[in-house]
């Protein structure tokens, strides 16, 4: 017997007779987890299929592949087993892995990993264990089951039975680990016989105790609370919300945020929370927090992150605390776009394939008040940077950078439905509305003009260039309309330009000890980012390559050059990776400041500079980890402006 045979305590029990007999024994396993359950006496169960399917297959190199099953009690899950038959010569490993489900019919988060099992050419058909190195808790739900398998093919053989739709699969190298979450997913019929063994007993341990609740009014009607997850033996299932000792709602089994409604302007709350598990056991609750909802009057000033799969949003006014999380869907880890309308209430998100190789994307909207999704449309060209209207009727999306068209689509907001295209540039990539409402500006990452187009008709009728290395990177404009910011491939540094005439008027370079070699590694622009401060006095610009920001007075446009003013040092290196990211990852920056002028958000970095000072006053995880990030600032409840993400001049 081989090593990887010993490891895997191999059981030879082929054949159909012995998969009957298995079924039987199956349920009455179940029968007797049940009878004992009722006695609080542990026992074992089957979640999977434990007999031998009709249908032989063999397994294909670096995959993973999973079915759904599901639990019907809380247990701890300490192996899975899988059927095995020789099927070529060589060795190939495999692990057992343990998803759990995302709510939608897809595997989602990793929850555990098998020890490696090394099956050979002459190994044995029969059954495998893939022991998991300790017990899984797990609540009652569903959950997929399946093997990762490593860079040979064809060695080991399995059996299944045909079940429509009833396996996930994916690429995936063994030696990187099963990843987490699972990812896309490719879906065939094969239900493999594959099951894990778990045991039951009745659960009397309450969850632990939540801490750090923390309370701050959201508006004159709301208040938002945060606290700290709870751990249980088996799993935390919710989190009851107290007022005043009273039960007011509930949160999921992951939730650490929750927002209570419809109270009375300018009163003080008392809150806790408790988590409770599927048993029914409560924890204690939590030390109470207190907050006092804002004045019917008052304005709250709150910054949106989009990092992947959420929404973070903190308040401006109260130390950048962060008030809300709102979950976004699995499929958001690659954010490119977000917009707010006022007008409507509504948030809309894109996110996905940015066109070209990278294929479509999807773009969602949200309804700030009702704090729900109303709609999610595909678009199969692609999605990335986009901008709406002032009145939230018309949404400007580009098809995006990979893509070599150069196609805005025009979107009817209250559906996501494609009413129009405009050809404003090759690498379709971001977008700014005029104040005015009657301009939408489309930079093209591959186009050398920077494109205007009229709202009312959808019709070109100016293009401004051409600008530096070919392309328009990030960019802003003024209020007036006459003159534009840009960005550019492979240059530290930013052009200005007449919107009037659509000549450039300025190349100005970062200058002073920061070093930039065009083709260094790295991101491609150096300046990813750039914002005219609301009151146009100043213009910041983003030196990723040195993790600074310049500033630079532009008070003397059109007829002097900007004068570089400061430089400022980011608290944290604009290097590695997005977290959460799986496409376009590189930290290079973004910049947007707030519409009042007092804070600029430095996206990549986390920073949040106070503009008087100039120092950061916080740094945000979820900033550090996106580029996508806007102002919206509530009253009475509902939201009365918003910023774009493009941090744009306000003087009219």
């Amino acid at each position: 017997m081989s090593a990887g045979q010993g490891r895997a305590r191999k059981r030879n029990l082929a054949g159909g007779m012995l998969g009957c007999c298995l079924a039987t024994m199956a349920l009455l396993v179940a029968s007797a987890a049940s009878s004992s359950a009722a006695h609080g006496a542990p026992v074992a169960g089957i979640l999977g299929k434990n007999t031998v399917g009709a249908s032989s297959d063999y397994f294909a190199a670096e995959r993973k592949r999973v079915n759904r099953y599901a639990l019907p009690a809380a247990g701890s899950l300490t192996k899975l087993s899988v059927y095995l038959a020789p099927h070529g010569s060589g060795q190939q490993l495999l692990k057992g892995v343990v998803y759990a489900d995302t709510g939608n019919g897809a595997p989602g988060a990793l929850l555990g990993a098998s020890e490696a099992l090394t099956f050979t050419g002459t190994s044995a058909a029969g059954w495998y264990d893939l022991p998991l190195p300790s017990p899984l808790k797990l609540a009652a739900g569903n959950y997929w089951i399946g093997v990762i398998t490593g860079p040979s093919a064809g060695v080991a053989g399995f059996r299944y039975d045909t079940v429509t739709g009833s396996r996930d699969y994916n690429a995936n190298t063994f030696s990187s680990g099963p990843s987490n979450p699972f990812g896309p997913v490719s879906t065939d019929s094969e239900q493999m016989s594959l099951y894990g063994t778990y045991t039951t007993g009745v659960d009397t341990s309450p969850p632990s105790q939540p801490q750090g609740l923390h309370a701050s009014a959201a508006s004159s009607t709301q208040i938002s609370l945060s606290w700290e997850p709870s751990s249980d033996d088996v799993g935390v299932v919710g989190y009851d919300i107290l007022r005043e000792g009273v039960v007011v709602g509930s949160a999921g089994a992951t939730a650490t945020s929750y927002t209570d409604s419809g109270l009375t302007p300018a009163t003080a709350y008392t809150y806790t929370v408790d988590a409770y598990d599927a048993a029914g056991n409560h924890s204690p609750q939590s030390a109470p927090a207190s907050a006092t909802t804002l004045s019917s009057s008052a304005v709250q000033h709150y910054e949106y992150v989009f990092p992947a799969n959420a929404i973070d949003v903190y308040d401006m006014d109260n130390g950048q605390k962060l008030i809300k999380t709102i979950a976004l869907p699995q499929a958001a880890t690659d954010i490119r776009g977000a917009v707010a309308s006022p007008a409507t209430h509504m948030l809309y998100v894109s996110y996905g394939g940015d066109g070209g190789p990278r294929g479509g994307g999807s773009m969602l909207a949200y309804d700030l008040v009702g704090e729900r999704i109303v709609w999610t449309h595909t678009y199969p060209e692609g999605v990335d940077s986009m901008a709406i209207g002032p009145d939230g009727k018309t949404i400007y999306l580009p098809v995006g950078e990979e893509s070599s068209s150069s196609t805005w689509d025009v979107v009817e907001a209250s559906s996501g439905n494609i009413v129009a295209t405009i050809q404003g540039g090759k690498g379709p990539h971001n977008t700014i509305v005029s104040l005015s409402g009657q301009h939408v500006y489309m930079g093209g990452r591959t186009s050398s003009y920077l494109t205007v187009a009229n709202t009312s008709n959808d019709e070109i009728v100016k293009q401004i260039g051409p600008l530096l290395n070919g392309g328009v990177r990030p960019f802003t404009i003024n209020g007036h309309e006459t003159l534009a910011f840009t960005t550019a491939t492979s240059f530290l540094g930013f052009q200005v330009s007449s919107i009037t005439g659509g000549q450039v008027l300025y190349t100005v370079p970062v200058s002073g000890p920061f070093p930039y070699t065009p083709g260094q590694p790295g991101p491609s622009s150096p300046s990813h980012g750039i914002s005219i401060s609301p009151d146009e006095r100043e213009l910041w610009v983003i030196d990723q390559p040195n993790s600074y920001v310049h500033v630079f007075d532009i008070t003397g446009l059109p007829t002097s050059a900007p004068r570089q003013i400061a430089d400022i040092k980011l608290t944290r290196p604009m290097t590695g990776t997005q977290a959460g990211c799986t496409y376009d990852c590189l930290r290079e920056g973004w910049l947007q400041h707030s519409l009042d002028g007092r804070f600029v958000y430095v996206g990549d970095s986390g920073d949040v500079i106070d503009t008087g000072t100039r120092l950061s006053v916080a740094n945000l995880e979820p900033l550090y980890n996106s580029r996508v990030f806007l102002e919206v600032d509530w009253s009475n409840g509902v939201p009365v402006a918003t910023s774009s993400r493009s941090g744009v001049g306000y003087v009219r």
